[in-house]
This record gives C-alpha cells, sequence and structure tokens, in this order.
C-alpha cells in the first residue's frame, strides 16, 4: 500500500491556532477540504513570518512549524530562512517530500525554489496578488521553468504575463466552505470585506 501523498506548505503566516479563523481563511477552507475529502495527501507547514514565536504545534491533525520570523528586516531575516530551509531538510529525511507549495511569489517562493532544486523535489507556487505585480523585486531571482506557478484568477493571470513574459501554469479560483448552515434570506446586497488600508482603497468601493 502507497503511503500517503507528501506535501509540505511555505507560507509567510498561518493560523497561530484553530480558533485563529481571521490568518488565511482560504488556504484553512482548503486544507480542510483536501483533508476531508482525500486520505491519500499528508499536510505539513512551515510558517515563516507568523505566528510570532517559534514553535511546533497541531493545527486540526496537520503539523505545523512556526519559524517565528516577526517580519524582520535583512539581515536579520535571513536567520529565518535558515530555519525554514533546515525545518524542510528535516522534514525530508524522516520522510520524503513529494512536492513543496510555497505562497506568495516572494521569499517562501524563491526558499522553496533553491531547495526544491538542491534535492530534486517538485515545486508548485501559488501567486497571491500583488506579488505578480513588476515592484515585485523577488520575480527576477525566480526561475519560473524550473516550478509549476498558480493563478487565482484570470486577471492576475494576465498581470503575470504581462510582468514575465509567461502565463501561469494553471489559474485555480479559492474555494468556499458551504458545510455549514446558511442563512438563505439576503439582508445585504453588497459587502466589503478587508483591512482599512490605502491598500484595499475603500474610499473607491463606497
Amino acid at each position: 500500500m502507497r503511503s500517503p501523498r507528501n506535501i509540505v506548505i511555505l507560507t509567510p503566516g498561518f493560523p497561530a491556532d484553530e480558533s485563529d479563523d481571521s490568518c488565511m481563511p482560504y488556504l484553512q477552507v482548503y486544507l480542510k477540504g483536501v483533508l476531508a475529502s482525500n486520505g491519500s495527501v499528508r499536510f505539513r507547514v512551515i510558517s515563516m513570518q507568523y505566528p510570532y514565536s517559534s514553535k511546533v504545534y497541531s493545527w486540526h491533525g496537520i503539523t505545523v512549524i512556526a519559524c517565528g520570523g516577526k517580519n524582520s528586516p535583512f539581515p536579520f531575516r535571513l536567520r529565518h530562512w535558515l530555519y525554514a530551509w533546515n525545518h524542510l531538510s528535516r522534514l525530508h529525511q524522516e520522510e520524503r517530500i513529494d512536492v513543496v507549495h510555497s505562497f506568495w511569489l516572494t521569499e517562501c517562493t524563491f526558499l522553496a525554489q533553491k531547495w526544491a532544486s538542491y534535492n530534486g523535489v517538485k515545486h508548485v507556487a501559488t501567486g497571491m496578488g500583488q506579488d505578480v505585480l513588476i515592484q515585485n523585486r523577488y520575480l527576477k531571482h525566480i526561475n519560473f521553468k524550473t516550478l509549476s506557478t498558480v493563478a487565482v484568477s484570470r486577471f492576475q493571470a494576465d498581470k503575470f504575463e504581462r510582468t514575465t513574459g509567461k502565463q501561469p501554469d494553471h489559474v485555480i479560483p479559492w474555494g468556499l466552505d458551504h458545510s455549514g448552515d446558511f442563512d438563505t434570506d439576503r439582508t445585504i446586497d453588497i459587502l466589503g470585506v478587508g483591512s482599512l488600508t490605502q491598500l484595499k482603497d475603500f474610499n473607491t468601493f463606497l
């Protein structure tokens, strides 16, 4: 009998515990959905920056390794890159990693590509937003020929192509959790959800 497919996720942040439902809810829904429908996949998570303390804990049965980067500036950030590299190597030694899946085409993808290429492991990278724009300084240091890229929308895929000259390999929107009970009586026609920052531009939304 084949052992479960072993996937390690490298991400800037991950929920600090099972009650932390505001941290990357799309990734939470994805992981729960896959685990509920496919018993042949095993996930482990390495989180670079958040939670802000270094620790190992369980999230709905998934082992999470927090590097505790706290969004440190360079050169202090390099220490947490080394932590993540060493954690990947240790996990790979314990049980061969089949796929490394990195999120944001920034430090996680840059680091995952170096590690995956060195160890001969498949690497998938998902762009999450503005990381596909030319302002992202990491893009010129990522060799997109050696990994599989995923965009979460057609709009983002087109932006990625304008920036890199290459279409992403896949366009896979995030899913929604329809397992709960929802009130079908609609009392709101338009809803805006997000941080009240200049980037979200709620003035234009209003």
